[in-house]
């Protein structure tokens, strides 16, 4: 979220190997909480690290991929990119930003060999929980939502049991190296079972 470092990373890379072929952006965060109780700090802190941290590397990196012939921009979303669950809405609504940016990057680096990919992982056994765990105990002892986070906290204790992390590095490798690189690549069982279900299931039944 420091716009001198994001500068000042593409320009130590470039001074250390004279080109640059990737930028992978993994940098993210959940501010978790209700919608209604959330404040617009909130929000923007979460989108100036999950989104314009991107945008603005993405951007950075451009000019030395298009001198160089080519390159690849990895961008790590989450299956939640594609739908949400209740309080992470700002979360989800931020990988859903970086989703479409990233398609727009794509279609709009082409001409230059430049391959814009989305890597969307599910649940990673990682401290991502831990970390976002205190955006979320403000809300604790709140009169009207107390309850239904203390529910949601025991379904993300399950949701744990997610992947290894060794797992969402092989996709970005592959993202990474593939000769013709699909747009978009699952990480884990779950995303693909989350999307499968979500594309079947109708709105009110999923809502249940």
């Amino acid at each position: 979220a420091d716009e001198d470092s994001r500068r000042a990373a593409i320009q130590a890379a470039l001074v250390k190997a004279g080109r640059l072929d990737a930028l992978v952006n993994n940098a993210g965060f959940s501010a978790g909480g209700p919608l209604e109780l959330v404040t617009l700090d909130d929000a923007r802190q979460q989108f100036e690290t999950n989104v314009w941290g991107a945008l603005h590397l993405a951007q950075l990196a451009v000019p030395a991929m298009r001198a160089a012939g080519g390159g690849r921009i990895v961008n790590v979303t989450s299956v939640m990119g594609r739908l949400s669950v209740p309080f992470s809405g700002l979360y989800a609504a931020s990988k859903h930003a970086l989703e479409v940016l990233s398609d727009n990057l794509r279609w709009e680096l082409n001409p230059w060999n430049i391959k814009v990919i989305l890597v969307e992982p599910g649940f990673v056994k990682t401290r991502f929980g831990h970390n976002s765990l205190p955006w979320r105990e403000r809300f604790f002892d709140h009169p009207l939502y107390a309850k239904y986070l203390e529910r949601d906290a025991r379904t993300r204790r399950v949701a744990q049991r997610g992947s290894a992390p060794l797992e969402v590095a092989r996709v970005i490798e592959r993202a990474l190296t593939d000769p013709n690189p699909a747009p978009r690549y699952a990480s884990g069982l779950d995303p693909h079972a989350a999307l499968f279900v979500r594309r079947l299931v109708p709105d009110r039944l999923y809502d249940f």
